[in-house]
């Protein structure tokens, strides 16, 4: 019995450039069709952006906006985790410094002030702590849930109850 199919037989006959040459336009084709469907994904979805004010501290109103999909709450997770890991354990300096950065990676991801990029939330933890880093990164997610609450319950608010 033969297992070979037209495909493979018309495979043989090719030249190694003409098979790279068809892997690569293959390739490229999957990739336009996983582009198309998160595309698809992206514009059917109701994920909007939230945005909303914060006082960050003190008397420090600030705007804040993010998608509240699943990269933003897998990074608000991970970098939870870390914070987690630095108070819990005795933690070397560069697993502090680590969870500093991408909790200032963050918060300047989602405070729309420019003047208050990584490099000035880094500069908060120089100089206060990283304590002080994770209060104002829990400030600025309650902000963003709690308006996340405040819209879903206006839409519920405009949704007709169903009739029996």
């Amino acid at each position: 019995m033969d297992d070979t199919t037209d495909t493979d037989r018309e495979q043989v006959g090719m030249s190694t450039d003409e098979l790279i040459e068809q892997t690569q336009e293959k390739h490229e084709e999957r990739q336009e069709e996983i582009k198309e469907f998160h595309n698809a994904v992206q514009s059917d979805s109701d994920t909007d952006v939230i945005e909303t004010k914060c006082n960050i501290v003190g008397d420090s109103v600030v705007g804040v906006s993010a998608k509240r999909n699943g990269e933003l709450i897998d990074r608000m997770g991970h970098i939870e985790e870390r914070l987690e890991y630095v108070e819990q354990e005795e933690a070397g300096t560069y697993k502090i410094s680590e969870a500093a950065d991408d909790a200032a990676q963050l918060l300047a991801d989602v405070v729309d002030d420019p003047m208050l990029d990584k490099k000035e939330f880094y500069k908060v933890y120089e100089s206060e702590g990283l304590e002080v880093l994770g209060e104002m990164l829990n400030e600025v997610f309650e902000a963003i849930e709690d308006e996340r609450e405040r819209i879903q319950g206006a839409a519920d608010g405009f949704r007709k109850p169903a009739k029996d």
